[in-house]
């Protein structure tokens, strides 16, 4: 929920990367344990600590968003969204014709999403209820996913959840399933220069990030890809921000964060293309 009370707030700002004209009613129809914000303030000075924390964040999901977005500028026929969440480039973004979006997610992820979203989706889009942790290829392909055409798949804000082990069988089940010309999109997993750094900040938003983000030792993805036929790039975050003028993090809410200086993951990207 609070990725979609993010993209809210990217929204409501005068200088913002993405229109999500979906994302606050999602906000207002699951309570949340705390306050999420929903529009970038007019005065930064009155914030709270917690809620400086949670607009650095959103700062952050709106380049992020844009980054992905700007991605399925040519999509292709087929659109994964591995754990779309409450993904709605289906409902706001201008698809080609003929374009199909898998959305994969646990099972009440998309009944929650389609009990809020009344507009229709702007291209075919096919709900997959899965568990990413199992075989999801089998749905995938049930729902009429067909291997043998190029496929744009996209991994946004997945892989910190995930270990080394279930990233690399996510990584080969991708793989296996990916005609020449396919393209994949990912948020690399985070690391934390300071892994107390991560523990303080969750004492401080509210939210456990410590316990549900995996900070360990991984294969470097890239390398990975490029052995396995694709050519990829890692794309640094401070290299999208500069590419859209979006600071990282953002000067204004450093400043007005209590207790000094935002402690920053290194963050960023990493884009491919099956070319074997």
């Amino acid at each position: 929920m609070a990725v979609a009370a993010a993209r809210a707030v990217e929204s409501s700002r005068p200088d913002r990367l993405v229109e999500d004209p979906f994302a606050e009613a999602f906000v207002r129809a699951a309570p949340t344990p705390r306050p999420l914000p929903t529009r970038w303030p007019d005065d930064l000075a009155a914030l709270t600590d917690q809620q400086v924390l949670l607009l650095l964040g959103a700062n952050y999901v709106g380049l992020r968003t844009r980054f992905f977005d700007d991605a399925l500028a040519d999509p292709g026929r087929q659109v994964v969204l591995l754990a779309a969440g409450l993904d709605t480039r289906a409902f706001r973004l201008a698809w080609p014709a003929g374009t199909t979006a898998y959305e994969l997610d646990q099972p009440e992820v998309p009944a929650f999403k389609d009990s809020v979203l009344t507009a229709p989706p702007r291209c075919t889009r096919v709900p997959v209820p899965v568990d990413l942790a199992g075989d999801w290829a089998t749905p995938l392909r049930a729902a009429g996913f067909d291997p043998g055409t190029p496929t744009a798949w996209l991994a946004e804000g997945l892989l910190h959840y995930l270990d080394a082990d279930a990233e690399r069988a996510l990584v080969d089940t991708v793989d296996r399933l990916s005609a020449p010309g396919s393209t994949l999109t990912v948020e690399r997993a985070m690391t934390v220069p300071d892994r107390q750094a991560l523990e303080d900040g969750s004492d401080r938003l509210g939210v456990r990030m410590d316990e549900i983000v995996h900070t360990g030792p991984r294969t470097d993805l890239t390398t990975t890809l490029r052995d396995r036929g694709w050519t990829a790039e890692d794309i640094p975050a401070d290299t999208v921000a500069t590419r859209y003028g979006r600071p990282l993090p953002h000067p204004d809410l450093v400043r007005a964060r209590a207790g000094g200086a935002a402690q920053p993951t290194q963050a960023g990207f990493t884009r491919a293309e099956k070319t074997g």
